[in-house]
Order: structure tokens, then C-alpha cells, then sequence
């Protein structure tokens, strides 16, 4: 049944991270004024995402970090007086409550102890949740880092949650749905204006120089690469706010080099 239902959403998620692709892409060149879908072809619009598999595989790393620290908090919050209300509800507990239990799988059970824990400390959950979210927030603000931005991304969707669904009853999962969803919109939108500051802060520490069939364009402190395309070069002059692109064709090479 799981399978069935992984399944029938896969095209929804492929859909989602073309739509994200696109959109890094877009915050990302407009900062600079560039329109950047009238630069690409229909092929790299659908691969757009491909770009940031490394990010996407950091998030997969993210999303079990955040797991494990997520089971340590239900713990800890479960654990002050649990098992004085184990020992009295297993007293007070039917015995076909016992069967019905029995029969459940260890998945099952393991779901039902989170969704108990999450009803009766979703208040502590939110405040934890809010107040980490923040902090990582101002961190990747004063630090763009992509730790940070996962973190805080991730604890918002936790806090949203924990706030809204015990009040929402059956259209909780939709709800969900909605919210990963913009929680992934708003990680797409940190990561566009973490390659901006990465992009701005590269000028004064790389040299690239690009030679085309005119001449050549070297990089400086103010002049620096943006980006590009399967089918053009973007530069930005930072003293005129004044964007060139270079048509690929071009371009006989380009040429980086680290400053010491």
C-alpha cells in the first residue's frame, strides 16, 4: 500500500523540484536584473533542480540529523513520569485494547507513541521548535550557511505543525502537505540568497577572465561572473549596475584563478 502511494506522488515530487529549480534560478538572476527564462532552453528549465543534488543530498543528511534529535526530544518529554501512566493504564486497560494492540506491527506502534507524544507536548514542541528555528535563522543571516538554513527551515514546518494540526482534525494531512511545501519554497528562496552572497563575496577572492572573438573580460573587485547558461555568459559591472552577456559562441575559454 505504501509503494502504491509512493508511487502516485512521485510525479507530484518531480514536479515540485523542477518548480524549485526554476524558481533558485530565478531569485538568483533577478537580483541583478536578469530575466533569466528568456536565457534558457525548455532541457535546462527540466533539469534545472540537477544543479543542486549535492544541497538536495546535504538535506537527506539534514532531514536524519534532524530525526535523530527529534526522537531525542519526544524522549525527554515522555520521559518525566511515563512510567508511573504506563503501570495505571496497562491496570485499567481492557483486554481487547491489549489484543488490538498485540496485532499492531512494531511501525505501527512506533507511529502511535509519536502521535500520543506530539498531542500532549505540542505547546513545549512549538516553543522548542520556534525558538531554535530563530536562532538558526539569525545565524545563517550573519552566516550563510547551509546548515543553518536547513535547520531552520526544518523547525519552522515543526512549529507550523505542532501550532496547527491538533486543531484542524481530519484535514490535518493536507494541511501537512501544504506546509513541506512551502517550507520548501522557503528553503529554495535562502538557498538563492546564499548563492548571492556566495556569488558577491567570491569578487574580491577569484579572477576569472573570459576570452571571446572581441578580446577578453577579466573579473575584479567590482566586475565579476555571475553565471551561465548552456547558450551564454552573465557579468555584472557592480561600479555601473550594469549586467553584459556573452553569447557561448563566443567565448574561446574561460579561465579561473583563487587569489592567495
Amino acid at each position: 500500500m505504501k509503494l502504491k502511494k509512493i508511487t502516485a506522488i512521485l510525479p507530484l515530487i518531480g514536479a515540485l523540484l523542477i518548480f524549485n529549480g526554476f524558481l533558485k534560478l530565478y531569485l538568483y538572476y533577478n537580483h541583478w536584473g536578469i530575466r533569466i527564462s528568456d536565457y534558457l532552453d525548455f532541457s535546462e528549465i527540466i533539469l534545472s533542480f540537477m544543479n543542486d543534488l549535492n544541497i538536495l543530498g546535504f538535506g537527506v543528511l539534514m532531514a536524519a540529523l534532524y530525526g535523530i534529535i527529534w526522537v531525542i526530544l519526544i524522549e525527554v518529554l515522555t520521559s518525566a513520569g511515563s512510567k508511573k501512566d504506563s503501570s495505571i493504564s496497562a491496570i485499567s486497560e481492557a483486554p481487547q485494547e491489549q489484543n488490538v494492540k498485540q496485532k499492531k506491527t512494531s511501525g505501527e506502534q512506533m507511529e502511535d507513541f509519536f502521535e500520543e507524544a506530539f498531542k500532549e507536548h505540542y505547546r513545549t514542541i512549538a516553543i522548542v521548535c520556534f525558538a531554535v528555528a530563530a536562532i538558526s535563522t539569525c545565524l545563517f543571516i550573519r552566516f550563510p550557511n547551509l546548515f543553518w538554513l536547513y535547520f531552520s527551515c526544518a523547525l519552522y514546518i515543526q512549529f507550523l505543525l505542532s501550532i496547527l494540526i491538533p486543531f484542524v482534525g481530519s484535514s490535518e494531512k493536507l494541511l501537512a502537505n501544504l506546509i513541506v511545501c512551502f517550507g520548501m519554497i522557503g528553503f529554495t528562496m535562502g538557498v538563492a540568497y546564499f548563492d548571492i552572497r556566495q556569488t558577491e563575496d567570491s569578487a574580491d577572492l577569484v579572477r576569472t577572465v573570459v576570452k571571446t572573438e572581441e578580446g577578453q573580460i577579466q573579473s575584479s573587485s567590482s566586475i565579476y561572473l555571475i553565471g551561465k547558461t548552456r547558450e551564454y555568459v552573465f557579468f555584472y559591472n557592480d561600479s555601473l549596475l550594469q549586467t553584459k552577456i556573452i553569447p557561448s559562441g563566443e567565448v574561446k575559454y574561460i579561465e579561473t584563478k583563487r587569489l592567495k
